[in-house]
């Protein structure tokens, strides 16, 4: 069962002036975006046009952005762990990612796996 936080009174993504940086070029550019709970959406674009960047962002994978994200209720990166329990994420590659150090990946996947055990 879904605590409050995570119910329908609580957009399932909220994002608000959101911008993503990586290696000093602008990937999200000042993104603002409302997803309802219990709303079907697909992401569509050319490569580049930041569709990983924004999976990423909403998986906790990157927690450096400016700007207010929140998933079913949790604010990002905060609440990152929390956002994964009531989510699901189907990574395109294994998991290993360029600009990842070894332990960030690690406890990533930590996180997904266990998403009730509290590891600050």
């Amino acid at each position: 069962m879904l605590s409050d936080v995570a119910s329908s009174m609580h957009p399932a993504v909220a994002l608000t002036d959101v911008m993503v940086r990586v290696r000093q070029r602008v990937i999200l550019d000042h993104m603002t975006l409302t997803i309802p709970s219990g709303a079907l959406v697909g992401v569509i674009g050319p490569n580049g046009a930041g569709k990983t960047t924004l999976f990423r962002l909403l998986t906790g994978l990157i927690d450096q952005f400016e700007g207010d994200a929140y998933v079913c209720g949790y604010q990002l990166p905060h609440r990152s762990a929390d956002a994964l329990s009531v989510i699901g994420s189907v990574p395109e590659r294994d998991g290993l990612y360029d600009d990842m150090r070894v332990i960030d990946v690690i406890d990533h996947w930590a996180r997904l796996r266990f998403p009730n055990n509290r590891h600050e």
